[in-house]
């Protein structure tokens, strides 16, 4: 999965814990925490807390795209660097889901489920209203 740099600094800024949504963009899409870092700080966001653009000590991943209007040569430059690999472990032929995918998509759950019982509520207010006024 790779996100825009719109879509990177949106859940970034969002955020209530900086440095873990850090680690959490790069396991979603596919890069290092630098790279996501150097993203955000080229796109004026401060970064306090976080890990640091420092990828000398970080191993060579796939790119992520940094500019959502590059000119057509760096997104071909681009397409041609990413190569399509599982971000997990594979096992007996299956992808292993990285743990920050998981809690990624736990917590998105979780906030459904809540958003839809305030809803539920409320639209139960609304009824009884309903028949109070009928």
């Amino acid at each position: 999965m790779e996100m825009k740099t719109t879509e990177i600094i949106k859940r970034y800024t969002a955020a209530k814990n900086k440095r873990q949504q850090i680690e959490m963009l790069a396991d979603l899409n596919g890069c290092t925490c630098g790279q996501i870092s150097e993203i955000l700080l080229k796109n004026g966001c401060e970064i306090s807390g976080a890990k640091k653009p420092d990828t000398k000590n970080e191993k060579e991943e796939t790119p992520v795209a940094d500019n959502d209007s590059a000119p057509a040569v760096e997104n071909d430059r681009l397409a041609a660097a990413i190569s399509f690999k599982p971000m997990g472990e594979v096992i007996n032929g299956r992808q292993k889901v990285p743990e920050a995918v998981k809690k990624a998509i736990t917590t998105r759950i979780i906030m459904a489920s809540e958003i839809i019982d305030e809803e539920t509520k409320i639209l139960e207010e609304l009824r009884e209203f309903q028949k109070c006024i009928c």
